[in-house]
């Protein structure tokens, strides 16, 4: 196991448990599933001790996060793919047809994402970059990945949601030219900043 994140109980906190506690102070947890799941499988420990989600947080106590270094990696698809944008939170691709995205077989754009980008310095990165939507196995289009575990959780990254964001970056990029020039970069950068606050 891999330690993400450690984090002292401030004196001042108040009566509150763990579980709240957690979702309310620390950022690698972003819901409250995942927050339960970290519990469950020993990632989340309270003082070095796995604790139920009811307990109660004290001053001065030590929460610890880790992450399971103990999934086989997957292998990297060598997919040169057409990257339109992207930072340290997220990406976006231009996804051909014929892939699917992701799945349970080698040949898929998560797999091939590893090839193309460049891993992010933050704190909370992803181990492997993400989709933080899908499209069919036939279908070509653009495709924002996420980066960090924060991107997923922002309004353009949430499913049902990331459809909003698609069609405004699509709608002001050039879909004929896929370079990276400052023209065609901007909307996307107006789309990012407009659906992640």
């Amino acid at each position: 196991m891999k330690l993400l994140e450690q984090h002292i109980i401030p004196d001042d906190v108040e009566r509150i448990r763990l579980l709240e506690y957690v979702l309310k102070s620390i950022s690698t947890v972003l819901s409250r599933n995942s927050a339960k799941k970290s519990i469950k499988e020993g990632l989340l420990l309270l003082d070095g001790l796995k604790p139920e989600t009811g307990w109660y947080v004290n001053p001065g106590q030590i929460i610890s996060i880790y992450g399971n270094d103990d999934r086989p990696l997957k292998k990297v698809f060598n997919l040169p793919l057409n990257i339109l944008f992207e930072d340290d939170y997220l990406a976006v691709i231009y996804k051909p047809a014929g892939f699917g995205v992701s799945g349970n077989y080698f040949r898929t754009i998560e797999n091939a994402l590893p090839f193309n980008l460049k891993p992010s310095p933050l704190s909370d990165k992803l181990e492997r970059p993400r989709a933080a939507h899908r499209l069919d196995n036939q279908t070509s289009g653009l495709l924002i990945v996420a980066k960090t575990q924060k991107y997923p959780s922002t309004p353009c990254g949430q499913q049902g949601q990331a459809i909003r964001c698609i069609f405004f970056v699509s709608t002001y990029l050039p879909t004929q030219t896929f370079q990276k020039t400052k023209k065609d970069v901007a909307p996307i950068l107006h789309a990012k900043q407009r659906y992640s606050k």
